[in-house]
C-alpha cells in the first residue's frame, strides 16, 4: 500500500432494470419491495414502477408474422404463452375506412399480445387487473365449447375489420359447428351455467356476422334450458309463496346476471327483431320474468343501463306489438285496453323512480350517463306504444317531443361509440326511424355510421333502413322488410 490509501474499488454494481422510477432517476440499486421499495419509503416519496418494465421485449419489436402452417386450432396451454406470440401489427391502417378519432377505438402496439401471466404477478396494480383473466377470461381454458364460439366471434370481427389474408370462412363454421354439438351436449351437465352462456355467446356470434337469424329460437332455447337447470340446482336460490325464483341482485349475482342477458335478448332483442320473411318473428310462448321476483339494491341496473323494472314491464309489452302488427289499420278494442293499461304502469314507474330516494351505497342514481340511457328507454318504450300500437302519425308533436327528448340525451351526454351507446342501441335505432328533422336525422344517421366503420356491421342495415323509412314515411318494420327482409333483422 502506497502513499496510506487503499485501491479504490471500480467495480460498479450492478443495477436491475425492474427498480422503481426513483431509483432509475438517481441511478442507485433498488431492492425492488412492493408496492414502496426501501429507499422510496425513507424518502416519503410515491414509490413507482413502470409498465414498461413489465411487457417490453425488445427481443420481440420486430418479429414478422408467421403464416399458420398447421391447423390454427391448437389444445396446448403452452402456446398461450407471450414468447409464442408476435406483437400487435400495424395492419389496422391498412383498413382506410376506421375513424381514428373514435373514442372506442384502440391505437396500433407494439405490446405483445399475451404477456406471460406472471409478469402480471410483479406488481399490485398488475395482480388487481390480472384478477379479471383469473375470474373470467380464464374459463374459457376449462370450457372447450365456450373458447371456440369465442375464436369464431374474434376471427368474424377480425376479418370484417381488418385485411386478414388468413381469414377462413370454413374454420369459423366448422368451430361455430363444434361448439354448437358440444353446447348441445351439455345440456344438464353439471357446468349449466356455463352452457348457459355458450349459448348467449353463440347468439351473439351470430347476430354480429349477420347470419342465421331463423335460428335463434333453437339457440335460446337451449340459453333456457340450460339457465332452468341451473338454477333448480342452485341451493343460495330460493322461491317466494307464489312459487317464483327469487333472485338477488349481490347474493344470487350469476343467476340474477344471466337472466337479465336472456331478458335483454329476447325483450329488448324482440323490439327490433325480424325473422327471414316475417316467419315466426314472434315465438315466446310465456313472459320471460313470468317465473322470476327480482331483487335489486340499485335503482339502475350496471348491466342494463336502465331501471330493471322497466324491462319487466317492456316483457309486457310484446304480446301487445305482436297484435298491434298484424294490421295496418285500426286495433281491436281489447289490445288498445291493454295498450292502454301499460302505458298507465310504465309512466306509474318511471314516477316511482323518480320520487324514490337512493340507499347511501348506490351510486347510479348520480350517474349522469346512467340516468341518460334510464330516460332513452322510458321514452323509446312510449315511441314503440305511440307509434306501432296507436298508430299516431310521426309528425305528431306528441311524437316528436319524444323523438327530440332522446335525441337530446344522446347528443348531450352519451358519448358516440361509448360502451353507453351501444347499450342503448334500440333507443338510437328507434328515435332515428321517427325523426323528421333534419338535424336530428344527420346526427342519427353519423352516429350509426361511426357504429358500422367502428365494427358493427348490423348497423350498415340499420342505414339502409333510416333512409327507406325517411324517403317513403313507411313504420320502419315495413322498411326492414324491403331492406332484409330474405335475412332478417336483427340489431343488439
Amino acid at each position: 500500500m502506497q502513499g496510506g490509501r487503499a485501491p479504490r474499488n471500480t467495480k460498479v454494481k450492478p443495477r436491475s432494470r425492474l427498480g422503481c422510477d426513483n431509483c432509475k432517476k438517481l441511478k442507485t440499486k433498488c431492492d425492488e419491495t412492493k408496492p414502496s421499495c426501501l429507499k422510496c419509503s425513507k424518502r416519503g416519496i410515491d414509490c413507482v414502477y413502470s409498465l414498461e418494465m413489465v411487457f417490453q421485449n425488445p427481443k420481440m419489436g420486430h418479429r414478422k408474422p408467421k403464416r399458420l402452417s398447421k391447423s390454427p386450432v391448437s389444445n396446448k396451454r403452452s402456446s398461450l404463452g407471450a414468447s409464442e406470440s408476435a406483437p400487435l401489427e400495424k395492419s389496422v391502417e391498412k383498413c382506410l375506412l376506421l375513424p381514428f378519432n373514435m373514442p372506442s377505438f384502440i391505437p396500433s402496439s407494439e405490446i405483445p399480445i399475451l404477456p406471460l401471466p406472471e409478469n402480471l404477478l410483479d406488481h399490485p396494480y398488475f395482480r388487481e387487473a390480472f384478477d379479471f383473466y383469473r375470474h373470467f377470461t380464464a374459463i374459457l381454458l376449462d370450457n372447450k365449447n365456450l373458447l371456440d364460439l369465442l375464436v369464431s366471434h374474434a376471427l368474424t370481427h377480425r376479418s370484417l375489420v381488418l385485411t386478414d389474408e388468413n381469414y377462413n370462412p370454413h374454420l369459423i363454421e366448422l368451430l361455430v359447428t363444434r361448439g354448437m354439438y358440444n353446447l348441445i351436449s351439455t345440456v344438464g351437465s353439471a357446468r349449466n351455467e356455463v352452457t348457459c352462456i355458450s349459448a348467449l355467446m353463440l347468439c351473439t356470434q351470430r347476430i354480429f356476422s349477420v347470419a342465421d337469424t331463423d335460428k335463434y329460437r333453437e339457440i335460446i332455447e337451449i340459453a333456457h334450458t340450460s339457465y332452468m337447470a341451473y338454477i333448480e340446482n342452485d341451493l343460495d336460490i330460493t322461491r317466494n309463496d307464489t312459487g317464483q325464483y327469487v333472485l338477488h341482485e349481490k347474493k344470487n349475482c350469476l343467476a340474477y346476471f344471466l337472466r337479465n342477458w336472456i331478458g335483454y335478448f329476447e325483450i329488448i332483442g324482440l323490439m327490433m327483431y325480424m325473422a327471414p320473411n316475417r316467419a315466426n318473428t314472434f315465438f315466446r310462448e310465456k313472459l320471460v320474468y313470468e317465473q322470476f321476483e327480482l331483487r335489486n339494491d340499485s335503482k339502475i341496473d350496471l348491466f342494463l343501463g336502465f331501471n330493471i323494472d322497466f324491462l319487466l314491464i317492456f316483457d309486457r309489452l310484446i304480446p301487445i306489438l305482436k297484435e298491434a302488427d298484424k294490421t295496418n289499420d285500426h286495433i281491436s278494442s281489447d289490445v288498445l285496453a291493454k295498450a292502454l293499461e301499460w302505458e298507465h304502469e310504465l309512466r306509474a314507474q318511471y314516477q316511482q323512480f323518480r320520487s324514490t330516494p337512493a340507499k347511501p351505497t348506490d351510486p347510479t342514481e348520480s350517474d349522469d350517463i346512467l340516468n341518460a340511457t334510464n330516460e332513452v328507454f322510458y321514452n323509446t318504450g312510449l315511441l314503440q306504444l305511440y307509434r306501432r300500437v296507436y298508430k299516431i302519425p310521426r309528425n305528431s308533436k306528441i311524437v316528436q317531443n319524444m323523438v327530440t327528448k332522446i335525441y337530446k340525451r344522446f347528443k348531450h351526454v352519451i358519448e358516440s361509440a361509448s360502451s353507453a351507446e351501444n347499450c342503448a342501441i334500440l333507443p338510437l335505432f328507434v328515435a332515428a326511424c321517427e325523426s323528421i328533422e333534419k338535424e336530428h336525422r344527420n346526427f342519427f344517421y353519423e352516429r350509426f355510421k361511426i357504429q358500422f366503420l367502428g365494427g358493427n356491421f348490423p348497423t350498415g342495415d340499420v342505414l339502409k333502413i333510416l333512409v327507406e323509412t325517411w324517403n317513403t314515411g313507411d313504420p320502419w318494420i315495413k322498411s326492414a322488410e324491403r331492406v332484409a327482409g330474405e335475412n332478417g333483422f336483427f340489431l343488439i
